[in-house]
């Protein structure tokens, strides 16, 4: 098991109790390669945020939901002299999970100017 994997086993362990874990589960999704590099940097957000302030366990997925929103709007950079949005209103969090919001925003932002993530949609078939 690679160290990523095995990190994020241990930091996301809540999310993928019925998968059997996280390593199983990214076999089973046959996921590509790329994903790995964005849940290992969504883990490593989860952590940091955590030890800031540790959700509450009816909050956890919701902010993993959250982070992973904010990671795939980051993962777009808007256009030359425009702002990222970050709209998270339609996910209906509570109001202690938006509460991480903008630590969250902060900390992706941080993560993709370092190492950007690369995605690219499925093309229409």
């Amino acid at each position: 098991m690679s160290a990523k994997i095995g990190y994020i086993e241990r930091t996301l362990a809540f999310r993928f109790e019925r998968q059997g874990g996280f390593a199983r589960h990214f076999e089973g999704v046959g996921s590509p390669p790329d994903d790995l590099d964005i849940w290992f940097k969504n883990a490593q957000v989860y952590e940091e945020l955590s030890c800031e302030r540790a959700p509450r366990e009816s909050e956890r997925i919701a902010l993993l939901t959250m982070i992973e929103a904010i990671r795939f709007d980051a993962m777009v950079p808007p256009p030359p002299g425009e702002p990222y949005e970050f709209d998270v209103s339609a996910y209906g969090f509570a109001e202690d999970v938006l509460a991480y919001r903008s630590r969250v925003i902060e900390v992706v932002l941080r993560q993709e100017a370092a190492s950007p993530s690369f995605y690219e949609p499925l093309a229409p078939e």
